[in-house]
């Protein structure tokens, strides 16, 4: 007979364990809940940290442009006071502009080439495009510094004389 009745510590056992996985249950969602909130709560700081830091970095990136246009306007009013003669050099003909236009491209090349030299030294370039490309840019400046020899014996021997300096003018050129 006892067999057949259920024992009431295991009746009082199941209600206990069935009370307790609902309030684990609920505590679980509960937590998840808080977890969601806090990740939303650090997504939203986050933003707010960057929009602040924007804010500063504008403010100071506009102060730093009054700085900048106040000492342009400095410079500019030295300038104006002192005439200095404007150093733009002219061509005197289409064959001295050629020369002008050469040299600059030499001077292109030669400061492509130094970073070239940077980006191999800090990695950014591998060897193998290094080399490729300042033996094409080397090959180029050779052509070009014989180019210029030429353009050069041949103003040389022209009736201009070639390059000339532009005469000072206090109002600009038209």
């Amino acid at each position: 007979q006892q067999e057949q009745k259920a024992d009431p510590r295991d009746d009082l056992t199941a209600k206990l364990q069935a009370r307790l996985e609902a309030y684990y249950e609920t505590t679980r969602v509960e937590i998840d809940a808080e977890f969601h909130s806090q990740a939303l709560l650090q997504r939203a700081q986050q933003k707010t940290h960057a929009k602040t830091n924007a804010a500063e970095m504008r403010d100071m990136l506009l102060s730093e442009l009054g700085h900048v246009r106040s000492a342009t306007s400095r410079l500019e009013a030295w300038l104006d006071d002192h005439h200095i003669p404007d150093p733009t050099i002219v061509p005197a003909d289409p064959v001295s502009k050629q020369l002008l236009d050469k040299v600059a491209e030499i001077n292109a090349i030669e400061d492509v080439l130094y970073a070239l030299d940077k980006f191999l030294d800090d990695g950014s370039v591998d060897l193998d495009h290094f080399l490729k490309d300042v033996r094409r840019l080397s090959s180029a400046q050779f052509k070009l510094k014989a180019h210029v020899l030429k353009i050069y014996a041949a103003l040389q021997d022209s009736p201009s004389g070639g390059l000339r300096r532009r005469k000072f003018s206090p109002t600009p050129a038209a």
